[in-house]
C-alpha cells in the first residue's frame, strides 16, 4: 500500500502521465465487493472442502475482507488513468 503521491510518482518514474485518479466510496467495496465475495466463499468451502490449495487462497481472501472490516477507514482503493509516454 501507498499514498496517492506515492503512485503518482511511481507513475511518472516507469514512463506513464498520470491523467487523473479517483477514490471509490466504501459502498462499492461492501455492498458491491465483499458481501457478495463472502457468500460465494461460504459454498466454495463447502464445494472444496477436501482441496487445501482451494481452502487456502479461501483463507486470503477472507483474510482481506477481515482486513477493510477492521481498517477500511483507514485506507481507500484508488483507480488510476494514465497514458504511456512515447519517447
Amino acid at each position: 500500500m501507498a499514498t496517492v503521491d506515492t503512485n503518482l510518482g511511481q507513475i511518472t518514474m516507469n514512463g506513464y502521465e498520470a491523467k487523473g485518479h479517483f477514490v471509490l466510496p466504501a459502498s462499492d467495496w461492501t455492498g458491491e465487493y465483499y458481501e457478495l465475495l463472502q457468500a460465494s466463499l461460504e459454498k466454495m468451502k463447502r464445494k472444496y472442502e477436501h482441496n487445501t490449495g482451494a481452502q487456502q487462497v479461501i483463507g486470503m481472501i477472507e483474510s482481506e475482507i477481515s482486513l477493510y472490516e477492521k481498517h477500511g477507514g483507514e485506507y481507500s482503493y484508488v483507480f488510476f488513468a494514465m497514458e504511456r509516454k512515447w519517447i
